[in-house]
């Protein structure tokens, strides 16, 4: 059925190139990926968790929600390979992306789909509650499922990357509202509000986030907590995204 609902909806929403867009996706030929919606071609690695990442996007419209007012600042976390901030950037065209990705081999492929977008700017970095080094291991999780571990050790068992608090991105960009926070980290929505987003959150006008309590059980209610704190609504959510919107800031 969902197989179906894909072809349906690549069709109805990018006519002709999205029955070539499905056709690419189920044979492997990946490499150039066009549609209608975008200015620029994507490359997706062949039957891995990217395809699935496309299809919920840009069939299933995972993100297709209207922002009250034209968005000046994205931040987007957890970027992947940079299908939701091309997503964005198609859809917002003045808008400043600044695209966040954990995994140096998703950010590799996340350079090489937005580096003709000049409004997207790229971190290699987790978005965190603090500044520290964050580890995390590839093997064994697809590359949309890299999650962070700061208990392991030993060489060869994890790898190492910076992170990057909000305060951080808003004080190096000069941001002084968030129009729109797009959260993707694989549950370490649990750690990022757990403590120091008094600051940064009431910044926040509208807030896009996917939940995994099924790894990091509670960490729905953990963000929640946070929201609760300031006056936030949460709205119909969309795809496996919940949204909020931070009623101080309409």
């Amino acid at each position: 059925m969902r197989f179906a609902q894909t072809l349906i909806h690549l069709i109805q929403n990018h006519g002709f190139l999205g029955l070539v867009a499905f056709v690419k996706i189920k044979t492997g030929f990946t490499e150039n990926v066009q549609l209608k919606s975008l200015k620029h071609n994507i490359v997706l690695r062949p039957n891995s968790s990217d395809v699935t990442t496309f299809k919920n996007i840009f069939a299933h419209g995972d993100y297709n929600f209207d922002l009250e007012s034209e968005p000046k600042i994205i931040i987007d976390a957890g970027a992947n390979i940079g299908l939701s901030a091309i997503y964005f950037t198609n859809k917002y065209a003045t808008a400043k992306i600044i695209a966040v990705e954990l995994s140096a081999t998703n950010f590799q492929l996340l350079i090489k789909n937005t580096n003709r977008y000049k409004n997207i700017v790229s971190i290699n970095a987790g978005l965190w509650h603090k500044h520290q080094v964050l580890k995390f291991k590839e093997e064994g999780f697809s590359p949309w499922g890299y999650k962070i571990n700061n208990e392991l050790e030993g060489e060869g068992e994890s790898i190492s990357v910076d992170s990057i608090t909000v305060n951080e991105i808003i004080e190096k960009y000069h941001i002084n509202t968030i129009d729109l926070l797009k959260v993707d980290i694989e549950g370490a929505e649990a750690d990022l509000f757990s403590g120091n987003y008094e600051s940064w959150l009431p910044k926040v006008k509208c807030l896009v986030i996917e939940f995994h309590d099924r790894s990091r059980p509670k960490s729905s209610q953990t963000v929640r907590t946070a929201l609760n704190k300031f006056d936030f609504t949460e709205l119909e959510g969309v795809g496996e995204n919940a949204v909020f919107v931070n009623n101080k800031l309409k």
